[in-house]
């Protein structure tokens, strides 16, 4: 009965994080990040991994994608505030 009981709250976990990492807003990939980066392990070696151990990748979501993108707009958004 636990297991279900997890897989359950894992599925929420992966939904919450791929509608998270698919909206078009950054501050939404921040959040994405925050759920993510406190549940890496050290055995996790690279982005396929990641992707994996939190099933988004049988969604459509990759972390390396979300990340590229928020990197790109950090950075689009720090040329914003120069001028």
């Amino acid at each position: 009965m636990g297991s279900i009981k997890d897989k359950s709250t894992d599925e929420k976990f992966t939904e919450r994080l791929c509608s998270f990492m698919e909206s078009p807003s950054y501050k939404d990939w921040l959040k994405a990040w925050m759920l993510i980066r406190d549940k890496v392990t050290e055995d996790i070696k690279n982005f396929d991994e990641l992707d994996s151990v939190f099933n988004i990748d049988q969604y459509g979501c990759y972390i390396n994608d979300m990340l590229y993108d928020l990197e790109m707009e950090l950075h689009n958004k720090g040329l914003d505030d120069l001028h």
